[in-house]
């Protein structure tokens, strides 16, 4: 692959904070046929999972930020991160250390959101889309069914009423048009609060906080489109990091490989 760069962006840069994942549904059926690459079967018995993150980064437009994000995805061994509010301008596509860094941004250095890939699961991309500098969508072949990767982030609370649930709509008009087959992980920033308590099994028991009205636009979407919200599924530390607005969503992300 050709790397693509925008000089406007420095993109060899990083600082932290730990970020929160995502959600997904899994369906059954056939594959469609793609000259990508494949997670597949090796073996009857071996499996091997897919790790997928995601962090509101704050910016990478800091020097040695990138350095320190890839650094963070190694150690937790992840194979795809999502990050949102890059604050790169634009869009691009390139290489570094070893990884695939995909971003979309606008003509300002404000919001974008990216992807990164591990070396093996960059050979399985299939498409990537993106949604001005709020959203970037990644397909990737693997077995038993597809993956699509929707990485957001949403306006907070600065923003009116209006524009998040554009949206939403924005993201629905997409995951329309994935394949049934998919499974599919949208993941980001959401800024909303889904609350305590196990609700229709979309929500489990270790939400944080008091739901507010964002949260409750974030759970009727998850109802809409059959969606779990998964870092409500198990314990995490009452701590700083984990008091704000990001949740998680998705189903195991394991794949016989």
């Amino acid at each position: 692959m050709t790397p693509i760069r925008n000089s406007d962006n420095d993109v060899n840069d990083s600082n932290q904070t730990l970020g929160r994942v995502a959600f997904g549904r899994g369906r059954q059926g056939s594959l469609g046929r793609h000259q990508a690459k494949t997670f597949k079967a090796k073996t009857e018995t071996k499996k091997e999972k897919l790790k997928i993150g995601t962090w509101n980064i704050r910016t990478m437009a800091r020097l040695g930020k990138l350095a320190n994000v890839l650094g963070e995805m190694r150690r937790a061994e992840l194979d795809i991160l999502g990050l949102a509010e890059v604050r790169w301008k634009e869009g691009g596509d390139f290489i570094s250390d070893g990884f695939r860094v995909v971003y979309a941004g606008g003509d300002k250095s404000q919001n974008g959101v990216a992807i990164l890939l591990s070396e093996r699961a960059a050979k399985c991309v299939m498409k990537i889309e993106r949604d001005e500098d709020r959203m970037i969508i990644i397909s990737i072949r693997a077995h038993p069914v597809d993956i699509t990767i929707v990485q957001v982030y949403m306006p907070t609370s600065t923003h009116d009423e209006e524009e998040v649930d554009n949206m939403y709509e924005k993201i629905e008009r997409r995951l329309e048009n994935t394949k049934g087959t998919d499974y599919v992980v949208v993941m980001g920033d959401w800024n909303a609060v889904v609350g305590e308590g196990e609700q229709e099994g979309i929500i489990g028991k270790f939400g944080l906080g008091k739901r507010n009205e964002r949260g409750e636009k974030l759970m009727e979407f998850c109802k809409r489109q059959r969606l779990v919200i998964t870092n409500t599924w198990f314990q995490q530390e009452k701590d700083e990091g984990t008091r704000g607005s990001h949740q998680e969503i998705g189903k195991d992300t394991s794949w016989t490989t």
